[in-house]
């Protein structure tokens, strides 16, 4: 059996950006607002996505609702 591999903490957390990223999109998102979205809330994200935490689970689709309820944001749905 070949030996366990251990996470990597910065593709796991760039991985979790891209789909928080596409739920975004999904939404109704712009590219460019959802990219600001993840950018300005990165320490929030990083919260999501530490193992130490003890919270509930924060899956990338509710993480995208969370951070359009947080902001005024310009989707495409009028």
């Amino acid at each position: 059996m070949p030996p366990r591999q251990q996470p990597n903490p910065k593709f796991e957390l760039e991985h979790y950006k891209a789909e928080i990223h596409a739920m975004l999109l999904a939404k109704g998102c712009e590219d460019g607002t959802a990219i600001q979205l993840i950018s300005d809330n990165d320490k929030i994200i990083r919260g999501w996505i530490d193992p130490k935490g003890k919270g509930p689970i924060i899956t990338a689709a509710i993480a995208a609702r969370i951070l359009l309820g947080n902001e005024g944001v310009r989707t495409h749905e009028k």
